[in-house]
């Protein structure tokens, strides 16, 4: 049965399904965490781009991390829901890595 056609009951379990054999468990309870926000945001309305962004929206004040996590884990799903992700692009600051070594000051 075509996506589209579906519950938003029976959407959101396939995905959770589809998403359980390919991520770890922190990071699937995060991504379920926010797709039930989401959902409930729907009610009974089918998932669409336009409340996708306005859903990310309330976001705003999040750091910009999180919301670019926030913004992959709605386009995958729309990308698995319709076959394209959703219309927007959050720049992350690339993070350089932590260092273990102790800083050495050169006189």
């Amino acid at each position: 049965m075509e996506n589209k056609f579906k519950t938003n009951d029976q959407l959101f379990s396939e995905y959770y399904d589809l998403i359980a054999n390919t991520h770890a468990p922190k990071p699937l309870y995060e991504a379920k965490r926010l797709l039930e926000k989401f959902r409930a945001l729907l009610g009974g309305f089918p998932p669409t781009p336009e409340l996708a962004i306005k859903f990310l929206g309330q976001f705003s004040g999040r750091k910009p991390n999180t919301r670019a996590r926030y913004a992959y884990v709605l386009s995958a799903f729309f990308r698995w829901y319709s076959g394209n992700g959703l219309p927007i692009k959050i720049k992350a600051p690339k993070m350089l890595p932590s260092s273990s070594m102790p800083m050495i000051s050169i006189p």
